[in-house]
């Protein structure tokens, strides 16, 4: 099983430059925990979840931040070829709730806990009633 399965492709992704006042009414309006945040070459920089955007909001001067402020910087990533068990190791060592997905630099997609979750126990259950059937 690889990430491809899994991911959901062409998510939405922030300018590094983007007002925070933007990328949060983002997050919050599309129910989105976490989004890749590119470079004017639409190449991966980072990542802001909404605990970032928390955070911020109790900084002084919190109005005059930008996406690269407040984002973690250099999120470990995926391609879409790799296994669901390297996500699953990510998942597990860094604690995150999505993790990008990347060709050659560029965001095509995004894994979360809670979509992977959801299809492996999807299969699980499948399996299992497959097996009653024997």
């Amino acid at each position: 099983m690889r990430v491809n399965d899994f991911m959901t492709p062409q998510p939405l992704v922030v300018a590094a430059r983007e007002p925070l006042r933007q990328v949060t009414t983002l997050v919050f309006s599309h129910r989105i925990p976490q989004l890749p945040v590119v470079d004017e070459r639409n190449h991966l920089v980072g990542i802001i979840t909404e605990r970032d955007l928390l955070a911020a909001g109790q900084r002084a001067h919190a109005e005059d931040l930008v996406a690269e402020d407040v984002m973690t910087p250099d999120p470990e990533t995926l391609t879409p070829a790799s296994s669901i068990w390297e996500a699953v190791d990510i998942f597990s060592r860094k604690r995150y709730g999505a993790i990008p997905v990347v060709v050659g630099g560029r965001v095509v997609g995004l894994l979360t806990i809670h979509r992977l979750l959801r299809a492996l126990g999807e299969r699980v259950r499948s399996s299992e009633l497959l097996a009653l059937d024997r």
